[in-house]
């Protein structure tokens, strides 16, 4: 019988926790809100470019991303893509997007895999830009 007085309490207990971590969001952290942000964004511009799409369709789109990239703006095919880790940089929180791009640039038949990074910027305005010191 004792076992059961105490059952009760400790599972009013955990409800209450339960409920404490629902009112003030266990949900994804601001920084991780920014990372999947980064991530969706380059991932939906890739497949624009891949798509044949351009740089200024991803402008006017309903959802607006400036997109710059050498290779892009030079009229270089995109292949395909591999999103790899997503991070923030220490020294200004900005998100950035490692990939790893399969191109065909113009006027050469081989696609070349490159390796580099994208910069995401959320406000004042959406901006992807390609690193170049990557």
């Amino acid at each position: 019988m004792r076992n059961s007085i105490f059952t009760i309490p400790r599972f009013v207990c955990a409800l209450a926790v339960l409920g404490a971590l629902m009112v003030t969001g266990c949900g994804p952290s601001e920084v991780q809100q920014k990372l999947d942000f980064a991530q969706q964004t380059v991932k939906e511009s890739l497949e624009a470019w891949k798509g044949g799409g351009s740089p200024e369709d991803l402008k006017s789109s309903d959802s607006p991303v400036e997109f710059y990239d050498d290779d892009w703006l030079a009229g270089a095919k995109l292949i395909d893509f591999e999103i790899g880790k997503v991070f923030l940089e220490p020294s200004d929180q900005t998100a950035r997007c490692s990939v790893i791009l399969t191109v065909q640039r113009r006027k050469k038949k081989a696609s070349v895999k490159v390796g580099c990074t994208y910069q995401v910027v959320a406000e004042p305005a959406v901006v992807v830009a390609r690193d170049p010191m990557s």
